[in-house]
């Protein structure tokens, strides 16, 4: 699913246990800190996902984190 948070648009993908996150947008971010929070917030709104600790590995396009989500 594709949602925008904080300015940056992310492709989600979710298998169950973890969430791949790809920044559609064209520009580089502001921060690394920043763009890591964005994709952080956007796994709990969207999906209402706990991230796992600091499961959170990747770069500046592609994030992966590995969550809980109550059903």
């Amino acid at each position: 699913m594709r949602v925008t948070q904080a300015g940056y648009t992310f492709d989600l993908y979710y298998n169950g246990r973890s969430v791949r996150g790809i920044r559609m947008n064209p520009s580089r971010p502001v921060s690394r800190t920043h763009f890591r929070r964005a994709f952080y917030d956007a796994v709990g709104a969207t999906l209402g996902c706990s991230v796992l600790g600091s499961t959170m590995d990747g770069d500046l396009v592609m994030l992966t984190v590995e969550v809980y989500c109550p059903s």
